[in-house]
């Protein structure tokens, strides 16, 4: 069972939870980026992509965040890849993503699915409202 959070906390209040439910126990994946702020323009293509990095840069740049983008620190594309490729090899697995009520959460969320449209049956949402 894989666990999809957007927000750093969420992992830490997900990994307590499976003391309670030891079947739900599973990795823990963390979407970092905000698609709630930003250029999504074509955000699936590699000039969106780049397009949206660039933006980045600008926002980060002379801050304490300063090169994170080309750091490898953050690298959501990377990580829904390596999801995509556990799914395809293992048939038997399932995703769960959890979604708060909140823009950075929701438009994450919409951001995955296109990215997850082709293991329909075995991906899951929780809305925690």
């Amino acid at each position: 069972m894989i666990h999809i959070v957007f927000q750093e906390a969420d992992i830490d209040a997900l990994q307590k939870s499976f003391a309670l439910d030891e079947t739900m126990e599973g990795q823990i994946i963390q979407v970092k980026d905000d698609f709630a702020v930003g250029p999504l323009l074509n955000i699936y293509t590699t000039e969106g992509i780049e397009n949206r990095k660039n933006w980045w840069r600008d926002v980060l740049a002379g801050g304490n965040y300063d090169g994170h983008v080309d750091s490898g620190k953050v690298n959501d594309l990377q990580a829904v890849n390596l999801l995509a490729d556990t799914m395809r090899n293992h048939p038997e697995e399932m995703i769960w993503i959890w979604i708060a009520p909140n823009k950075h959460d929701i438009c994450g969320y919409y951001w995955l699915l296109n990215y997850l449209k082709e293991f329909l049956g075995r991906v899951f949402s929780v809305h925690l409202n």
